[in-house]
């Protein structure tokens, strides 16, 4: 039988590779990375085998919370890799992965450990998100169930003393906040407070951490959407117009953000981006037509914002449709006079959308 520190060897050089694979994200490649996973755990499970068959009192010594780690670390990545698979079995498979993750690092919830805490936190974190993704009655209580496991490990987590530890609470509560809008049981107001929970915990990071940026617009969003359900059903203590202004600043902070770190060169956030912008146009047209035009021609008119959004027919479509849209509740407003504050903000307002929907018209012409 080959010694410890080569199986150690082996099993690390099976982790690489499976993450080197997973990095990929073909469909061939998830399924070497999984192979490669499954050797690792073979790997240290014969480690695992060995030391619960003691030869002598040296070897009868447990199993170091390390070794533990590291072998819990191998199933998450296995998790990680079937939860990227199409198919309802690799998701089953994933959380079974994730559970024996949390097995081997449940010890760790009492301890002073904080990198198994953390990864302990991510393993329930990462079971709810595939739970979440199977997307049954069933499955969506269970991934509620995990990510307020999560939550509750991470929050015991020094939080100023590594950044990976408010980035994983600030997921898995961003996680919550999806489970809870998506369970059809219409708790929007409980979403609402996981998701500013969620973005005031990478607030302070989101200009400079790129894992901060992803994940403040992916709170953005989920709190946007949260907001949107209360506007529709309007069942919070909250006013409309409150609700509408605090969404208008999540969204107008969310593109700014994503301006930025397009300037930076980062393209993974345009999704992101696109969402909030969707957003945006109808709550404007809806609630707050005065900001309308300001907010499309910032959003997506390159000599008015650095880093605006690439005009896509798709986006410049939603924004010509609101303008049109807010234009045609203004009509026969250009026949008022200025004579009263309310008559001139409103002719204002009508001339702001005149010159947006001409510029929208300007920049969807070909370049040449």
């Amino acid at each position: 039988m080959a010694d410890s520190a080569s199986l150690l060897e082996s099993a690390a050089l099976w982790l690489r590779r499976g993450q080197a694979c997973e990095a990929q994200a073909t469909p061939a490649a998830l399924d070497e990375a999984v192979r490669c996973y499954n050797e690792a755990i073979a790997q240290l499970t014969t480690l695992l085998s060995s030391a619960s068959r003691p030869q002598s009192p040296e070897s009868a010594r447990p199993l170091s919370p390390e070794f533990q780690r590291r072998l819990a670390i191998v199933w998450m990545n296995r998790g990680n890799a079937l939860q990227k698979q199409p198919h309802a079995e690799d998701l089953e498979e994933a959380v079974r992965s994730y559970d024996q993750a949390i097995g081997l690092l449940a010890a760790s919830q009492g301890s002073e450990d904080f990198a198994a805490r953390n990864s302990l936190g991510a393993a329930w974190m990462n079971r709810g998100q595939a739970l979440h993704r199977q997307g049954t009655a069933p499955t969506l209580q269970e991934a509620l169930r995990s990510q307020r496991e999560a939550i509750a490990v991470l929050r015991t987590l020094p939080l100023q003393q590594d950044i990976s530890f408010r980035l994983n609470l600030a997921g898995a509560l961003m996680n919550e906040a999806n489970v809870l809008l998506g369970d059809g049981l219409g708790r929007h107001d409980q979403a609402r407070t996981s998701a500013k929970a969620s973005l005031a915990l990478v607030l302070t990071q989101e200009a400079i951490h790129p894992d901060a940026a992803g994940l403040a617009l992916q709170a953005r969003r989920a709190l946007c959407d949260a907001i949107g359900q209360l506007l529709v059903a309007n069942t919070t203590n909250l006013s409309l117009s409150v609700l509408a202004d605090e969404a208008g600043d999540v969204v107008d902070d969310g593109l700014a953000l994503a301006r930025l770190w397009e300037r930076k060169g980062r393209r993974d956030l345009r999704p992101l981006a696109e969402r909030l912008f969707y957003f945006g146009v109808q709550l404007y047209r809806l609630h707050q037509p005065q900001f309308l035009a300001e907010f499309v021609l910032e959003s997506l008119d390159p000599e008015r914002s650095s880093g605006a959004l690439p005009g896509t027919p798709a986006l410049h479509k939603a924004a010509e449709d609101a303008v049109a849209g807010a234009l045609d509740a203004l009509r026969g407003v250009q026949r008022l006079t200025t004579e009263d504050p309310l008559s001139a903000r409103l002719l204002q307002t009508w001339q702001e959308l005149q010159t947006a929907s001409t510029r929208l018209a300007e920049l969807r012409k070909p370049a040449g």
